[in-house]
């Protein structure tokens, strides 16, 4: 009788025992969990890099006003002048060397089928999602964004060389610095209004007595 009382007794210490070895070991299994890899993201580093070039667009009206061309009267007016401008219209620039570099690509059917190409070859390695996988030939292989972002650049490079793509790359940016370096230089108008000084002024001022 007394026994069994005895057995009885020890049995939530036993069942208390065994919940805290379980707790224990559930415990030393997180924390040999092996955190996951960052890498470096590619597509989202260009992308918040674009967004941050958009934003120093300056207004075309301001861009492309001709009251405000003039000659520069000497070499170092015209020196300061492309200097500031070619700062300032930087993101314009870059938006007309697209412009250039768009039409250039559109007179010529090869580098047109070269570009499609390598869009294909992108979809195809899942470059615009979010997955460490590439279904590839049928099968589903293992590859992390930057090593699919590599396979499709060495894929792309061959295409765009055979399609002559890179000289009007070149051509079109002997194009944009002839522009760029005219315009810089006879804009005149470093004290109008710009907006990238005025983006962060507040409408309605109150005036201080």
């Amino acid at each position: 009788m007394n026994r069994a009382k005895g057995e009885l007794a020890k049995t939530p210490n036993s069942s208390g025992d065994a919940t805290a070895a379980s707790v224990t070991r559930h415990s030393r299994k997180r924390l040999h969990l092996t955190p996951k890899r960052e890498y470096f993201d590619v597509r989202r580093a260009i992308s918040s890099w674009s967004s941050e070039q958009l934003d120093r667009l300056q207004p075309w009206e301001y861009f492309a006003d001709t009251s405000l061309i003039s000659i520069p009267k000497s070499a170092e007016e015209m020196t300061h002048r492309i200097e500031n401008n070619a700062d300032l219209f930087r993101t314009n620039y870059g938006m007309i060397f697209v412009v250039i570099l768009a039409g250039c690509v559109v007179s010529s059917m090869a580098q047109v089928m070269s570009i499609v190409a390598v869009g294909a070859v992108c979809a195809a390695l899942s470059l615009h999602e979010d997955v460490e996988t590439a279904f590839l030939w049928g099968r589903r292989l293992p590859m992390t964004k930057n090593q699919r972002l590599l396979a499709a650049a060495l894929v792309a490079l061959p295409l765009l060389c055979a399609a002559d793509f890179f000289s009007t790359v070149f051509w079109s940016l002997g194009a944009i610095m002839v522009i760029a370096t005219t315009h810089a230089a006879v804009h005149a108008g470093l004290g109008s209004p710009i907006k990238s000084l005025h983006k962060n002024v507040p409408e309605n001022t109150e005036k201080v007595m």
